[in-house]
């Protein structure tokens, strides 16, 4: 804050929490924000306890405070993300809706598995100073079903690293939720599926972290990721939203980040696009 202050940088991003953001614009400073589909997701490891039962994966996402995030951590900057995929994705039928803050919903379920209270480690990459804030608004949530987040915050190669071995199978230490941010550019359905509902793979299933695996999810995502069958690929990819949703294990969508940026004063006509880099074009001094 105090380099952009005192004109040092000209452009930031990804780097301030909502809080700072809203500093910057009390003081002077534009701050601009698009809704480019970069998603925040949650996956659990379904291998290990305690979310080997989906009833208590399901009760994690019912303790998701999405309105919290949104104001307390994003400063209102963002919407929930009630699609697997892109908003724009015409294939999306928007499924995670029901998920909505329900504790008691939440509880319900812990009960029904027979899990009524338990600890898990939280992870997340400290490169984005919001997740702590999101990880610590997640975790008190979870305080009021009983459960216990133990907050794992990790560098980010360090987390990568982890993140890998337990894809790869090298290491099977990593276990709990992981919170995590990406961007897909294009709007439709395969790439995700590819890369995190597929059974892993040489050559899917590469970013799987929660070691999903549904042989129906397989072959459809087979059969249509390249069809000409549009009628057929788009009741495809519902059938495998309606089972990622029940299964609520891998790239459970929250919150559409979208991108925030400040700039300097001096600069202006900044516009978003879906790829997650800054290009500047045509500067001239005002």
């Amino acid at each position: 804050m105090a380099l952009i202050k005192g004109g040092v940088v000209d452009y930031a991003a990804e780097g301030l929490t909502g809080r700072q953001y809203d500093a910057l614009a009390a003081a002077g400073f534009p701050v601009l924000h698009g809704e480019t589909p970069s998603i925040l997701r949650l996956a659990m490891a379904i291998d290990k306890e305690p979310f080997t039962d989906a009833r208590v994966r399901q009760a994690m996402l019912y303790a998701i405070p999405h309105d919290r995030i949104l104001k307390t951590a994003l400063a209102g900057r963002g919407k929930r993300q009630i699609c697997l995929y892109n908003a724009e994705d015409p294939t999306c039928i928007s499924n995670y809706d029901k998920y909505k803050l329900d504790l008691a919903k939440a509880k319900e379920l812990l009960k029904e598995a027979g899990k009524p209270s338990f600890s898990f480690d939280f992870w997340y990459s400290t490169a984005l100073p919001y997740n702590n804030d999101i990880a610590i608004i997640i975790a008190d949530s979870l305080k009021s079903i009983g459960v216990t987040a133990t907050l794992k915050p990790t560098p980010a190669l360090q987390l990568l690293d982890a993140f890998r071995a337990r894809i790869n199978g090298t290491d099977q230490n990593m276990t709990g939720m992981l919170l995590n941010e990406g961007v897909i550019w294009l709007n439709d359905p395969s790439t995700l599926t590819n890369l995190a509902l597929v059974t892993k793979t040489a050559s899917a299933g590469v970013t799987n972290w929660a070691r999903y695996s549904d042989p129906e999810v397989d072959e459809l995502h087979l059969k249509y990721r390249n069809s000409s069958d549009v009628a057929g690929r788009k009741a495809a990819y519902k059938t495998i939203q309606e089972k990622a949703a029940a299964a609520a294990a891998t790239a459970n969508p929250l919150i559409l980040i979208g991108r925030t940026i400040v700039v300097s004063p001096k600069i202006t006509g900044v516009t978003f696009s879906q790829d997650p880099y800054a290009r500047y074009v045509y500067l001239r001094p005002k």
